[in-house]
């Protein structure tokens, strides 16, 4: 795993130098690393998003996911695209989920109420299969380094048939805060759901380069690790509107 980490650092690396990217999480909506912000991409829009990050499964078991995503703003509120995860681990032969995601932004961020956004996805997977998330996100200071961004909400999530169509539903938390120019510290956190191992957390750093988007690596837990593993994504504006 360790040679696969060094590869993608240094595709990463070398795409930013010459792209602007935006933010990539696990399940391809963009927002946080595992969960989703009310933030939509600009009307005609074309991105390219991927990820890496394991899951500890056991004493000296674990899992890899691949995520990629590749999304498309239809308006300045309705953003819509297609994610496929790539997984493969101990015991577990390499195969792939393909499926469609959707966000409408019900209103947009002021300086008086947060943005309101909406996002669905349809993933049929072992990891999850159908979420559904409201979520608000707010810009609740503005300084050089950048902004401190809150973002919270609620998830519904079912299992896929393997663990027989589970269903719970889980709140969350979010903070971006600047530490520097262009350099913000990103920690979130959810609550437990029942088919899950813990709640959902990570923590790590986020880039944003002139042009806008972000570079993120850092450490998370999806609720199904037994602890905290590496995480590093990007997304890349590959037409359209930036």
């Amino acid at each position: 795993m360790a040679r696969l980490v060094l590869q993608w650092m240094a595709v990463l690396t070398l795409l930013s130098l010459a792209l602007p990217v935006r933010a990539q999480t696990v399940y391809g909506q963009g927002g946080l690393f595992l969960h989703p912000s009310a933030f939509v991409r600009p009307a005609g829009s074309i991105n390219f998003g991927a990820s890496f990050f394991t899951q500890r499964t056991g004493p000296t078991g674990h899992s890899e996911w691949n995520p990629y995503s590749l999304s498309y703003g239809f308006s300045d509120r309705l953003e819509a695209g297609i994610t496929a995860i790539r997984h493969q681990g101990t015991g577990i032969d390499a195969h792939s989920h393909v499926g469609p995601f959707v966000r409408y932004e019900l209103l947009s961020d002021t300086p008086s109420r947060p943005a309101i956004g909406l996002v669905a996805s349809d993933l049929p997977s072992d990891l999850r299969q159908t979420t559904l998330a409201g979520v608000l996100s707010h810009r609740l200071v503005s300084t050089r380094s950048g902004s401190l961004i809150i973002h919270t909400g609620v998830e519904w999530v079912r299992t896929s048939g393997e663990t027989g169509n589970q269903t719970d539903a889980a709140g969350f938390v979010g903070l971006q805060l600047p530490v520097a120019r262009r350099l913000a510290l990103v920690g979130e956190a959810g609550t437990k759901l029942k088919f899950e191992r813990t709640g959902a957390t990570a923590v790590g750093l986020m880039w944003s380069p002139p042009g806008g988007g972000s570079v993120a690596i850092g450490w998370v837990n999806n609720g199904r690790s037994r602890s905290n593993e590496f995480f590093v994504g990007a997304g890349y504006p590959i037409g359209g509107a930036k």
